[in-house]
């Protein structure tokens, strides 16, 4: 069975990290991630993804780790979406 990690984005949303990847023309580190809630999609740089952002007068990550690993199993029974 699948493990994945979840993450919660600075504005609310959560995020299920699928695994890392390699930008073919630069090798830039990449995360790609998918939302739990809409089952979109998407990639972003890996640095990027690990930074600290400032939002609303507050310093804290762009993404924070919820669980370390969750199953599928787990997301289906608390995300009906996933």
């Amino acid at each position: 069975m699948r493990q994945y990690e979840s993450y919660q984005h600075y504005k609310g949303g959560i995020y299920l990290k699928i695994g890392e990847a390699l930008h073919t023309e630069t090798e830039e580190e990449m995360v790609v991630y998918v939302s739990a809630f809409s089952g979109k999609m998407f990639v972003r740089p890996k640095e990027m993804f690990f930074e600290m952002v400032e939002y609303n007068g507050e310093t804290m990550p762009r993404f924070k780790k919820i669980h370390d690993t969750i199953d599928e199993k787990t997301l289906r029974e608390t995300l009906p979406r996933f």
